[in-house]
């Protein structure tokens, strides 16, 4: 839009006035429905003032219009007849001119029986149009210049024409050079009243939204939602833009979130809906909020103050940054503004860099989520992320469940949310074969992926790893236990008595999980047969074991902390602090030594094992190795000492100690020295 005082610049101020008066005469029928309503913002819908001031400047009948010629006739017409003399013998000039034009087009006509059409565009004015097969085959007349052939159209001109449209020109710029100095006066008593104009503009648009809202709900079925603490469930939910534009029917999907399952790894098939999935999620809490109902059959929802997302893989030519650097962008920018009342949705995190690079990222980024207890969906195709966090507190594995051939050639997709992670293994290659990938890369493919998985196998069946796996997650989950204890204390929420009996319950349950792994490792040296279904029995015990204190039939009465079991409590935590500094690295062969160390301290440092159960243990395997006491740990320093000493004779007493000690003495020591 121009900003000076030249033609353009008084043609657009009076298309924002015709504008004005078309906003303003909308009004007042949307003021006279809501007549009954009580909501404060749509009663700021009222008649105004500034309605009676255009009225006293502009004609009733004129109004804005997008086509051009009724736009310049509504401008030469839009001032009130009387307000200027000269402004209205422009007019007159420029309606006879145009009265000249029709008379000389219906000439035309007569003259070569020919039909003709007036046509008018800003840049050419007013131009003839005839139908081409009108023609027969003959030349056009010579009188008609300027030709334009279309498919089917012949635009041309006349020099009369031409003429009459320089006039008409002409007149135009009188008539709004003339009206000019009417419309700005108008304009400058506008601008001092419009402030009411912007609270009706907000109020008209908060009408619209609400009243589109209403319609859809009515039209597709749409559910109230209902407002929770903590719990967000949707049954049978629905995408509310892509239930629209998928020609099938689209496939409903439910949802359940709290504390106890925050964060929900989805995996799946490409092209199996886990973004629809996710994106649904977020679109149907957004909704919610706002005050709408959602695409469901029943929905609750929490009160979400942030909702984050990491959901395009988009790089920024602009900002110099690149797939994976947007990447962690977003993510800082999450994790820095994160709170247990944000929702998060992340879509395929880490795939912009080395595999091992990435999957080292999405699980310490995945760890960071869990400890910020937010609501979490992530999505991923690293197939050894749903396992590794399998066993923390708060994670759940989701995925999208697809029906995959024999052959590979043939793939269906149920876009059905089921339990658990997805178990097929190529079904990427699955899906390269079947868009028509040519078959010989398919088939090196294959190849690769077949020996790199066999290799991985080989790998994941080392016992020493697996031993070492299964014995950190233990620790993990007696960590996660004591965690909630020591808050559910601290809240009151549990008695004391009640406290000390569940930390003994967990010390004996751990024991004997623990020894059990020993066991199996000492035995078969991997979890085959009988050995892999206890060891099975065992990690879903520990799976258990990491729920809420609460599911623990606890009572909730409120009572005063006691302080024994914080101090126990206090030392379990320390006992486990530096397993948990290594519970963030991925377990890899060059790793293996050093957290094997860790753990051996940790056990080493575990509480004595009761009196009680020991006939309970020796039942369940009599090889079972006995736990290391402090005699046994001081027998082995004073053996190590005096084997680079030389002393021969005492190392022979010392190895007969460690061989042959008696274990009901040490069993005595060790409930002397728990008393103590």
């Amino acid at each position: 839009m121009s900003t000076k005082p030249d033609i353009q610049y008084m043609e657009q101020s009076v298309n924002q006035v015709l504008m004005l008066k078309t906003f303003v005469e909308s009004i007042k029928p949307i003021w006279q429905a809501l007549a009954g309503s009580s909501s404060d913002d749509l009663q700021m819908i009222h008649h105004v003032k500034v309605e009676t001031l255009i009225r006293e400047t502009l004609n009733e009948d004129v109004h804005y219009s997008t086509k051009p010629t009724d736009l310049r006739n509504q401008r030469v017409y839009a001032i009130r007849a009387g307000v200027n003399g000269f402004l209205d013998v422009a007019r007159q000039t420029y309606k006879e001119i145009n009265d000249d034009v029709f008379q000389m087009v219906e000439q035309l006509n007569n003259d070569h029986e020919l039909s003709i059409d007036l046509k008018f565009d800003t840049s050419r004015q007013y131009y003839l149009r005839l139908y081409g097969p009108d023609l027969d085959n003959t030349s056009l007349p010579p009188i008609f210049i300027n030709t334009y052939r279309r498919s089917k159209f012949i635009e041309c001109q006349t020099l009369e024409l031409v003429k009459m449209n320089q006039k008409i020109r002409n007149a135009h710029a009188d008539v709004i050079t003339l009206g000019d100095r009417a419309v700005q006066a108008l304009i400058d008593v506008v601008r001092s009243k419009i402030h009411p104009l912007f609270k009706i503009s907000e109020s008209i648009a908060l009408l619209d939204m609400l009243a589109s809202l209403a319609q859809i709900a009515i039209l597709n079925n749409y559910v109230r939602p209902e407002i929770t603490d903590i719990t967000l469930a949707i049954k049978a939910g629905r995408h509310p833009l892509r239930e629209k534009l998928q020609a099938e029917r689209f496939v409903p999907n439910d949802v359940y979130a709290t504390q106890q399952n925050r964060f929900q790894i989805i995996t799946g098939c490409n092209m199996s809906g886990k973004s629809t999935y996710i994106r649904s999620i977020a679109l149907n809490t957004i909704m919610a909020l706002i005050g709408s109902s959602v695409p469901a059959s029943y929905a609750s929802f929490p009160i979400t103050r942030q909702l984050f997302a990491r959901v395009s893989t988009d790089d920024s030519i602009e900002a110099n940054v690149s797939t994976f650097s947007s990447e962690m962008r977003e993510m800082a920018f999450i994790l820095h503004n994160i709170s247990e009342n944000s929702l998060v949705i992340i879509d395929e995190l880490g795939r912009g860099t080395s595999t091992t690079d990435g999957l080292a990222i999405a699980i310490a980024i995945a760890e960071a989520l869990i400890e910020s207890k937010a609501l979490v969906w992530f999505v991923t195709h690293f197939r050894d992320l749903p396992r590794i966090l399998a066993e923390r507190a708060g994670v759940v594995n989701l995925h999208l469940a697809v029906d995959i051939s024999d052959d590979y050639s043939k793939m269906k997709m149920w876009y059905k949310i089921s339990d658990g992670y997805e178990e097929e293994k190529f079904y990427g290659l699955a899906l390269a074969k079947v868009i028509g990938l040519p078959g010989q890369v398919v088939e090196v493919a294959e190849g690769v992926s077949r020996m790199l998985h066999e290799r991985n196998e080989a790998r994941r069946r080392n016992p020493q790893a697996t031993t070492l796996a299964r014995r950190r997650k233990l620790l993990l989950s007696l960590r996660e236990q004591l965690f909630q204890a020591r808050e559910s204390c601290a809240s009151g929420e549990t008695a004391p008595s009640n406290l000390t009996a569940w930390l003994k319950r967990l010390q004996i349950e751990f024991a004997i999980r623990m020894r059990a792994i020993d066991t199996e490792t000492v035995g078969g040296g991997s979890t085959t047969g009988r050995n892999a279904s206890m060891g099975e029995t065992y990690e879903q015990s520990s799976v258990g074991g990491g729920a809420s204190v609460n599911h623990l039939d606890l009572p909730g009465e409120e009572v005063r902390a006691c302080d024994s079991s914080v101090m126990e409590i206090e030392e379990e935590e320390y006992l486990v602090k530096k397993e948990n500094d290594a519970a963030h690295a991925y377990c890899s062969d060059f790793q293996v030594k050093e957290e094997e160390y860790l753990v051996t301290k940790e056990i080493d440092a575990t509480p004595a094992f009761p009196q009680g159960e020991k006939d309970l243990v020796k039942k369940e395997n009599d090889a079972a190795p006995a736990f290391p006491s402090d005699v046994q740990v001081k027998d082995e320093e004073e053996y190590q000492v005096m084997q680079e000493e030389g002393d021969s004779d005492s190392e022979a007493t010392v190895g007969s100690q460690t061989q042959n000690g008696d274990d009901e003495d040490i069993m005595d020591l060790v409930k002397e020295e728990k008393t103590a």
